[in-house]
């Protein structure tokens, strides 16, 4: 659904979790979708320019049409970093990207969906130091593992 008429220059689409059809949402401008993602993401966090941003994003990536994966996508290119954004199950790549950009001094964003960030918790099991990186949940578990309250998550991810 949209407002208004105007041509959308993007339509993103929803993880279609809930089984029901993928809700879409018709962005008219996607020059003024990124600045904004940009903007909420330096109030929150400082400058986008700080960080090397790396994703497990697997099931956005699978289906396609993801606004998480565009923002994503911007924010890599506008730090211009020299590692990779995406990982779909290369873990090992990821965590010699972390290492990497640590090594040149730069803040590590670990955005990712829960099971997904699971999946690399479980792998590691406490073997990887990730101290100074910041993780972003991004959605829960998208089918593929059991539902968990933030809570319990957390205390998983900890134990990395």
């Amino acid at each position: 659904m949209k407002t208004g008429a105007f041509n959308a220059e993007a339509v993103f689409y929803s993880s279609g979790t809930t089984m029901q059809a993928r809700s879409r949402h018709f962005v008219s401008d996607l020059n003024l979708y990124h600045q904004v993602s940009e903007r909420i993401f330096e109030h929150f966090y400082g400058s986008l320019q700080d960080y090397v941003v790396l994703a497990l994003l697997p099931s956005y990536l699978e289906q396609g049409g993801s606004s998480l994966v565009a923002m994503v996508d911007y924010f890599v290119k506008r730090t211009a970093q020299q590692e990779e954004g995406f990982y779909l199950h290369n873990h090992v790549q990821l965590l010699q990207n972390m290492r990497q950009a640590h090594s040149r001094g730069k803040k590590v964003l670990l955005m990712g969906v829960s099971f997904a960030l699971l999946d690399l918790a479980d792998e590691l099991k406490g073997q990887e130091d990730f101290s100074g990186v910041s993780v972003m949940e991004t959605g829960g578990m998208k089918g593929r593992r059991r539902e968990m309250i933030r809570e319990e998550l957390h205390a998983h991810y900890s134990m990395v």
